[in-house]
């Protein structure tokens, strides 16, 4: 997915284009670095509470790609360093 960031009302909005060429608006929710990998969390801009998604950024060139975390080990090790910087990290569904 492509991606590009903007800021609304003090909120930085990232818009991703899937494999159709449509655009996805998401609400910067945090970033954290695991293992020497740079991750983000984002939830769709028009979501219900709760409702997000863990991305790895992967460098592609001179350009940074974000691919969805779906390794379960992956995912639960972002996951426990995102509650251990915040105790109020519910965490997204997966």
């Amino acid at each position: 997915m492509a991606d590009e960031m903007e800021r609304h009302a003090g909120e930085e909005i990232i818009t991703l284009l899937d494999e159709n060429n449509h655009e996805h608006h998401f609400i910067l929710v945090d970033m954290v670095d695991v293992d020497e990998r740079s991750y983000v969390v984002l939830a769709p801009e028009d979501s219900e509470e709760g409702e997000a998604y863990i991305f790895r950024i992967e460098t592609i060139g001179d350009e940074d790609h974000l691919v969805i975390v779906e390794d379960d080990d992956e995912f639960e090790k972002v996951e426990a360093v995102l509650a251990e910087l915040d105790e109020d990290w519910s965490g997204p569904e997966k």
